[in-house]
C-alpha cells in the first residue's frame, strides 16, 4: 500500500468516507504516493481533492470533467468605476453559446476544427460559475489591486463525457487501470490532453465573452486545471500523476483556491508542493451533499432572494431553484481555514484574498435582457453576412 499523505489539520472537516477513499486509492496497482488536501471529500469513483503518483493510467481517479480548472484574468476596469448593477444586468444578458469563429479557435489551439464546437463558451452547472471580483487583502508585495478580476470555472463539458464514456466502452475493468503504453491506454491519455487544451481554450472564451459585455480588456493572469493527468520523470522513470479537485503547481506558480460565492477566495503561490506530488486544495469542497441543502433553506421566495445576495454586497445570477439552494455558501467549508492549512503544510504562500462582486451561475433562458443581446448579436450576424 502506498504512503498517503495527509495535508491537512483536524479543523478541515474531513469525512471518514473520504479518508477511506485516499486508501482505497493507495492500495491500486502501481500507486506511489498519495496526498490529500484540506478540501477532500468523498467522490462518485475516487475523493475529491486528493493528488496521486502511478505507474499506470487511472481514468476514473480524474472522472469525466478532464481539464475542468481556475481562469484568472484582469479586465482592466478599476473597481471603482464598477457600477455593481449594471455589470449584473449585462452579465444576465449574455447568451453563453459557442462564437461563430469556433472552429477557427479550435484549430488556433492545435485541435481538430470538429471537436465539440457546439459546446464552446458554455459554463455548465454544478459547481461550475464565473465570477466578478477584486483584491481585498494583500499579503505581501503584489502588481494585482486595483482592477476588477474575472474567475471562470470550468472544464471540457460534453467532449469529457464522450471521452469518459468512450473509455468505458472499451475497457473491462476500469478501476483497473490502463497501462499507458497499451492501445487503449495511449489513446485514452491522447484523448484527455485534447480535453486540456479545450476546456482551458473554453475558459477563454467565456471571459472574452463578460470582458466584452463589460467593455472591459482580457489579460490572463493563470489559468489551472484541477482535473488531469501530468506525465512526470521521477528518479529517471515515467510516473502518471492524477489529480482530483486538486491544482498542478510547480513551486513558484500562482493559482485560484475558491471560496463560495459568500465568500472569500484566495490567489496563492506554490512553494513546497514536491511533498504533496506537486497538488495543492483548488477550493473550499463542500461539507454537506447537495440532497441535504434541500431540508435547511432556499424554499421560501424570501429566502431565495437573500441568497442572490452576499455579505459583501455583492450579487448571484442564478435563475435555477436547485442550484442556488445546492451551492449556497453553507454548503462549503471555510476557506480561510483551507488556506491556513495548506500555509501551515509548507504547500503555498498568499498572494491575496478576492472579494466576490457578482457570481454567475445560470440566468433563465426566457430573461428579456437576454433575448435583446441575442438577437442584436443575430442582426448583426446578419448584417457581416450581407456584406
Amino acid at each position: 500500500m502506498a504512503t498517503v499523505k495527509k495535508h491537512y489539520s483536524e479543523r478541515a472537516w474531513i469525512e471518514g468516507s473520504s479518508e477511506k477513499q485516499l486508501e482505497e486509492v493507495a492500495s491500486l496497482a502501481g500507486i506511489l504516493s498519495v496526498s490529500g488536501f484540506p478540501d477532500l471529500h468523498p467522490g462518485k469513483n475516487g475523493p475529491v481533492g486528493m493528488a496521486a503518483t502511478a505507474t499506470r493510467l487511472y481514468p476514473h481517479l480524474v472522472g469525466n470533467d478532464l481539464g475542468c480548472g481556475f481562469g484568472l484574468y484582469d479586465l482592466g476596469i478599476p473597481v471603482r468605476k464598477l457600477k455593481v448593477e449594471k455589470a449584473e444586468e449585462r452579465m444576465r444578458g449574455i447568451d453563453f453559446s459557442a462564437p461563430d469563429d469556433a472552429a477557427e479557435r479550435l484549430a488556433a489551439v492545435g485541435l481538430p476544427s470538429d471537436l465539440y464546437p457546439s459546446a464552446l463558451g458554455s459554463i455548465g452547472g454544478g459547481n461550475h460559475f464565473a465570477e466578478l471580483t477584486c483584491v481585498d487583502e494583500t499579503f505581501g508585495d503584489t502588481a494585482l489591486g486595483g482592477n476588477v478580476m474575472l474567475l471562470v470555472h470550468t472544464g471540457s463539458r460534453s467532449l469529457g463525457t464522450a471521452v469518459w464514456e468512450h473509455v468505458l466502452g472499451l475497457s473491462d475493468d476500469i478501476m483497473a487501470g490502463l497501462e499507458a503504453s497499451s492501445e487503449l491506454g495511449a489513446d485514452w491519455f491522447a484523448r484527455h490532453d485534447q480535453c486540456v487544451v479545450w476546456a482551458a481554450l473554453n475558459r477563454r472564451l467565456i471571459a472574452e465573452t463578460i470582458a466584452d459585455a463589460l467593455r472591459g480588456d482580457c489579460e490572463t493572469i493563470c489559468d489551472v486545471p484541477h482535473n488531469l493527468v501530468v506525465a512526470d520523470t521521477a528518479e529517471g522513470e515515467t510516473v502518471y500523476r492524477h489529480y482530483k479537485g486538486a491544482s498542478r503547481l510547480r513551486p513558484g506558480e500562482s493559482a485560484p483556491v475558491a471560496g463560495s460565492r459568500d465568500s472569500l477566495s484566495h490567489l496563492v503561490r506554490a512553494s513546497g508542493t514536491a511533498a504533496s506530488d506537486f497538488g495543492i486544495a483548488h477550493g473550499s469542497g463542500r461539507k454537506k451533499d447537495r440532497a441535504s441543502m434541500h431540508s435547511r433553506n432556499g424554499l421560501k421566495r424570501s429566502e431565495r432572494e437573500a441568497l442572490q445576495r452576499t455579505q459583501f454586497g455583492g450579487r448571484v445570477i442564478c435563475d435555477d431553484n436547485t442550484l442556488l439552494v445546492e451551492e449556497q455558501a453553507s454548503a462549503y467549508k471555510n476557506p480561510r481555514h483551507i488556506l491556513d492549512d495548506l500555509v501551515a503544510a509548507g504547500l503555498v504562500e498568499p498572494i491575496c484574498s478576492l472579494r466576490p462582486i457578482v457570481t454567475y451561475k445560470k440566468a433563465s433562458e426566457t430573461d428579456p435582457a437576454a433575448q435583446r443581446r441575442a438577437d442584436e448579436r443575430k442582426k448583426g450576424r446578419d448584417r457581416d453576412a450581407r456584406r
